[in-house]
């Protein structure tokens, strides 16, 4: 007997999205080498930290490590929309992390509130997916 999953609700499709295309990864193993920094870039939309000039705030460029120390790593259907739509990703307001050039994984700079809600719905919508009713 198959057992059969129906997700109704935009929410649940979103945390499916997630269960289904990331893997949680932390961001220790790797930024406590003696040279992270040579080989990790990170970009996004560039904040206050980031730059003095108010005519840059909000452009996307390279950044600094986010604060979250999950990075969540997409699957292979993720990581091309990532590819070929990095300013979009940016805008849903992860961080995109490369290692030696290649993407690794999305990181959230901050805390203390839903990432499902305030990113992974944000791309979830700017993929198009409309797995809800």
């Amino acid at each position: 007997m198959a057992i059969t999953r129906k997700y109704e609700t935009k929410e649940e499709c979103v945390g499916l999205f997630i269960d289904e295309n990331f893997d949680a990864f932390p961001s220790w193993v790797v930024t406590e080498q003696d040279e992270f920094y040579e080989t990790w870039e990170f970009e996004g939309l560039l904040d206050s930290e980031d730059t003095d000039d108010e005519d840059e705030l909000e452009t996307f460029g390279l950044t600094h490590v986010p604060m979250w120390n999950t990075w969540f790593i997409p699957n292979w259907w993720v990581e091309g929309f990532v590819e070929r739509n990095p300013k979009k990703v940016a805008e849903c307001g992860f961080t995109l992390i490369y290692n030696d050039g290649n993407l690794f994984a999305l990181g959230v700079d901050g805390a203390g509130y839903s990432f499902r809600d305030t990113h992974f719905t944000r791309l979830y919508d700017a993929m198009g997916i409309t797995w809800h009713e």
